[in-house]
């Protein structure tokens, strides 16, 4: 993954602000771009995935079921929501009518996005210019308490801008759209911008959790200072994967329980969903998990990276503890979507 991105929005003003070699960048990327309008008000992006018509936004543009959008031409399209997903905050749309051929479409990442990298972030009015800080960051997502890992970007904006944003890099992959953020000038996480994103606090650094470092790292430039998440590059590349496939259904793994760090070390089982996969393996709660497929668990953290490497419908060995007794238990991975959670 190279070192420059883009986050989307439209603007003469904001485009002007950025280099010569980043305005160049996002000439070649407009024509895959669609900004979704409500009575010509934008709203946010859509990025071209595939040559047949599919855009994907994020949730927080999306108005309905049917909504439309302009692209660079001028030309209006019609945008048919075919999926959502809860964990990136990321939608499916077809446009309608689409000419194959025009644009060229957008991938999934291969790769996590390295520190320090600059990239631009494209709201509705316009492409910005961010940095990411770091990926190390974990967070937990929606009800049903997935535990995912997040990218962290810093850019100069308000934070009420940036909500329906997209994330994507020069050589044409999407990063992800913007979820949580925290504002220099506030020192609180802002919740609600197309989802909800918790942040662990026991897993990043005091910057995060609004104490006086943040306005200390005002080095990046003189404005307003935004900090902002992303679902992980690992999330968002079996996401957009999902979609494109022929029933456009995304396969994120998921045993179908809840866990959290054990003081001993491993993950102390909290909730198993009837009729999950864990709840067939005979996992119960209270039990302790400290392998899954040869890798040892060491908390909360592990446990959610181990998982996202999983292959849904893939047979797994996993060992538990409860007090003295150790068990090996046969796992099939399943879908996140099958699984019921709190």
């Amino acid at each position: 993954m190279v070192s420059l991105g883009v986050a989307l929005i439209r603007n003469d003003l904001q485009i002007g602000r950025l280099t010569g070699r980043e305005q160049a960048i996002w000439r070649k990327m407009e024509p895959s771009i669609a900004t979704l309008v409500d009575e010509d008000r934008p709203l946010g992006a859509a990025a071209l995935i595939s040559d047949s018509g599919l855009f994907v936004a994020s949730r927080a543009a999306v108005r309905g079921e049917s909504m439309t959008a302009r692209l660079k031409s001028g030309r209006n399209v019609q945008m048919t929501v075919l999926a959502r997903d809860g964990s990136t905050g990321l939608v499916l749309l077809q446009a309608a009518p689409w000419v194959a051929g025009q644009a060229r479409p957008f991938v999934a990442p291969n790769a996590p996005e390295q520190p320090g990298v600059t990239l631009l972030a494209i709201l509705g009015t316009g492409p910005i210019r961010a940095q990411c800080v770091s990926t190390r960051h974990y967070g937990v997502i929606g009800k049903a308490r997935r535990f995912v890992p997040l990218t962290e970007f810093r850019f100069e904006a308000p934070a009420e801008l940036i909500g329906a944003a997209l994330v994507v890099c020069e050589d044409g992959e999407i990063v992800g759209s913007l979820n949580a953020t925290l504002r220099r000038q506030e020192n609180q996480t802002q919740q609600g911008l197309g989802q909800q994103a918790f942040v662990s606090q026991e897993k990043i650094p005091p910057v995060l959790r609004g104490l006086p470092g943040l306005a200390q790292q005002s080095t990046y430039g003189p404005g307003e200072l935004t900090v902002a998440y992303t679902v992980g590059s690992e999330v968002v590349r079996q996401v957009i994967n999902g979609f494109l496939s022929p029933d456009h259904k995304v396969n994120l793994p998921s045993l179908g329980l809840i866990c959290k760090d054990n003081i001993g070390g491993g993950a102390i089982v909290e909730f198993v969903a009837p009729g999950s996969s864990a709840d067939r393996a005979g996992i119960r709660v209270g039990d302790i998990i400290q392998d899954i497929a040869g890798q040892t668990i060491r908390d909360q953290v592990t446990f959610a990276r181990v998982m996202l490497n999983q292959r849904v419908g893939a047979k797994i060995a996993i060992r538990t503890s409860r007090g003295n007794i150790v068990q090996i238990r046969d796992a099939v991975v399943g879908r996140a979507e099958d699984e019921t959670l709190p």
